[in-house]
């Protein structure tokens, strides 16, 4: 079996209140979102803080193959009139293996095609320290789709 490197950081609480980068990619990252698939994540994406209460999702942007998104924790609140218990805390982890549940389900579920899988295992996170680097990351994810589009047009073919 082949060694997978650690890319979370030793000992980090994953848990902990913050905001976290996140960039979660297709299988094999083809290019499998657009139309209907684009639609079910963003629905899906914008479910999770119903899902965990203390999780919101600060931006987010579907590619073609890949989704980035700010994820923030904040386990000192609840919305909706809903307290968590105290002795559970989602972690990050938590939240991306729920929202590739629910959006493979229910993508297999409307394409009749149970057990094939949608994403890559794992994923990209990165812990956001300070105002400078979320407003960096921000930037970061809404020009990503005009940069994708500009790679596409500079090798001369349509995605």
């Amino acid at each position: 079996m082949r060694y997978r490197k650690h890319i979370r950081l030793p000992n980090y609480d994953y848990s902990q209140n913050g905001y976290y980068f996140v960039t979660i990619c297709a299988k094999d990252r083809y290019d499998l979102f657009s139309g209907i698939i684009e639609l079910i994540i963003e629905q899906k994406i914008n479910q999770i803080p119903t899902y965990y209460p203390t999780v919101s999702i600060d931006y987010f942007v579907v590619m073609k193959s890949h989704i980035h998104a700010i994820i923030v924790i904040n386990n000192n609140c609840s919305r909706g009139g809903v307290t968590p218990p105290l002795q559970y805390k989602p972690t990050l982890g938590h939240v991306v293996a729920y929202f590739k549940y629910k959006t493979t389900k229910f993508i297999n579920a409307l394409y009749h095609t149970p057990g094939i899988p949608i994403w890559q295992r794992g994923y990209y996170e990165h812990v956001i320290r300070n105002e400078t680097a979320l407003n960096k990351i921000r930037e970061y994810i809404a020009n990503n789709p005009e940069k994708e589009k500009y790679e596409w047009d500079k090798l001369d073919v349509k995605p």
